[in-house]
């Protein structure tokens, strides 16, 4: 890296076409001065790209591929020191509200997702791979140059790799239902770049697009673990118990699983069986759905406020949540609620009335009411009339 402005890398078990490195050093050449270009593609998924007549490369954003890549130095340590400091991570909140992560083709936004809400520093997000440089070309709006016709062909699907299982299907083809190995690869002698005029980003992303899919189309629920997962996983026996006070519920998927008749019935099965049911629907989600469940990041359902030790010795982590759940009678707007989050809680609430009117509604409280709840809805009754 120290002697070279560029290079060229692929995984094991690729197959080179007799064009492919005159191809790389003329791309690597024709668009280093691009600012808008991170890499140059060798290989190129199976499909029918939409570009300009006579063309033989196109700039897309929607997939990185390892199976044969050219970076260039100055280009590659920039990405290189953002992703190991964490730009991934950072960015996600941005990608979301500005439309980047609806935008990108499903499974980098599924792979984004699934790093965001995980909470871990996973090496395929915080390292150089085709997966955290396709999110990477996706945030900073960098382009990829990719071959019409693809100069690698990858035979690493026999099971022996670390990353490319051997994965079949019914149709006896790979993952994505393509058969690469088969593929077909660019047999010409010599090579001059001829770029696509068309830029055709959006028709492009939409045709590769139709190659991803959900990488877990079990999976229903998606939620954190219960701060008794263990003890409540034994009791009803299942591998995985979430808590229910937040979730998301793949209902397109849920009502293919279950109508409202068999789930009605399951249900009936569940509570005639000599297990004992403490917990009520959420003891009835995690055994409806077992083994269709997916556990994420307890900062999305925080439910250790309980245990203020806890959040004492783990502030970063209570910082970062995004979802507080007060799991017991304890809530913040108890007139004696001490604990994590009742400053937030009347920071929010005071917001909602001038000072003047503050003051005015605190003279009138009651002595020595306990629940604050119907002060919250006066409150708040108060705001709308006024408002």
């Amino acid at each position: 890296m120290e002697k070279y402005d560029r290079w060229i890398f692929a995984e094991d078990d690729i197959e080179f076409a007799p064009v492919f490195l005159e191809y790389m050093n003329k791309c690597l050449d024709y668009y280093e001065n691009d600012p808008d270009v991170f890499a140059v593609n060798g290989y190129a998924y199976p499909i029918s790209y939409s570009h300009s007549e006579g063309s033989n490369v196109i700039k897309q954003y929607a997939t990185v591929s390892e199976w044969g890549i050219g970076y260039w130095k100055k280009k590659y340590i920039e990405a290189l020191h953002k992703v190991e400091k964490g730009f991934l991570r950072d960015s996600f909140r941005f990608a979301d509200w500005s439309g980047i992560l609806g935008s990108m083709v499903k499974s980098r936004r599924y792979d984004y997702i699934n790093y965001a809400l995980s909470g871990n520093d996973d090496p395929l997000y915080t390292h150089m791979t085709d997966i955290s440089m396709g999110i990477y070309c996706n945030l900073t709006q960098k382009c990829v140059i990719s071959p019409i016709i693809s100069k690698t062909r990858n035979h690493g699907f026999d099971g022996t790799g670390l990353y490319c299982g051997k994965i079949e299907n019914a149709t006896g083809k790979h993952s994505m239902d393509l058969d690469y190995e088969g593929q077909e690869i660019d047999d010409s002698e010599t090579i001059e770049i001829v770029p696509d005029r068309e830029e055709s980003f959006e028709e492009n992303k939409r045709r590769l697009e139709g190659l991803f899919r959900k990488t877990d189309p079990d999976i229903v629920i998606v939620g954190a673990a219960d701060i008794n997962e263990e003890d409540h996983a034994n009791r009803i026996g299942v591998d995985t118990y979430v808590n229910t006070g937040v979730l998301t519920m793949d209902m397109v998927g849920i009502r293919k699983m279950y109508t409202m008749e068999s789930m009605t019935e399951e249900i009936s099965k569940i509570i005639s069986q000599p297990i004992k049911i403490i917990l009520g629907d959420q003891d009835i989600i995690n055994l409806l759905f077992a083994g269709h469940i997916q556990k994420v990041s307890n900062i999305y359902n925080f439910q250790r406020l309980i245990h203020k030790a806890y959040c004492l010795k783990n502030p970063s982590i209570v910082r970062s949540t995004v979802i507080a759940h007060f799991i017991t009678g304890d809530k913040p707007w108890h007139n004696d609620y001490l604990m994590v989050y009742a400053r937030e809680y009347y920071s929010y609430l005071r917001k909602y009335l001038t000072v003047p009117q503050r003051l005015a509604w605190w003279a009138q409280k009651p002595k020595g009411i306990k629940n604050m709840y119907d002060r919250h809805k006066e409150w708040t009754d108060l705001v709308k009339t006024q408002s």
